[in-house]
């Protein structure tokens, strides 16, 4: 019997960019995150036609999240730059930000050790809360906007490449 391999969270590596569109600087969301969870969110439509019993439900469109939680750690540019927009009370196009998931688990080809299979989304930062009794944390959500974009990512150059 095979042993089954459950993928494990340090598996994902998650990338913002802190640079612009037109030069991006992806910073490795790590140190300091405490939690960075997907949430897809599948929104649904049911109905229930009159010749049957029951009710048939389909997937409409989905409302993907990622929560975080963050230690504010001032070295760390992802951390910061989440916390400056809150921090800052930015809205509009001055809270979306780049960020990208990547699976380290499925290389982007058979012999590849630096690129990896991802996904890269645009989001809505949305801080939460800037809180803490001794140490400081930053928390909020990820908002997608629209559909994420497949691709690879390179860890060495941190570069993400759309698929063809």
């Amino acid at each position: 019997m095979a042993v089954a391999k459950v993928i494990q969270r340090h598996q994902f590596a998650d990338y913002l960019n802190c640079g612009t569109i037109e030069e991006p600087d992806f910073r490795l969301m790590g140190t300091g995150f405490t939690s960075l969870n997907e949430s897809p969110n599948a929104q649904t439509n049911t109905k229930k036609y009159v010749n049957e019993k029951s009710s048939t439900t389909s997937i409409t469109q989905y409302q993907t999240e990622f929560a975080y939680d963050a230690d504010l750690i001032a070295s760390e540019e992802a951390i910061t730059t989440l916390y400056e927009i809150g921090r800052n009370h930015k809205t509009g196009s001055d809270a979306v930000l780049e960020y990208v998931r990547v699976e380290l688990w499925d290389p982007a080809t058979e012999n590849s050790t630096n690129e990896f299979k991802a996904r890269k989304f645009f989001v809505a930062n949305s801080v939460s809360d800037i809180s803490g009794d001794d140490d400081m944390q930053v928390s909020g959500t990820l908002h997608a906007q629209g559909d994420p974009v497949d691709g690879t990512f390179n860890v060495s150059t941190r570069t993400f490449t759309p698929a063809a």
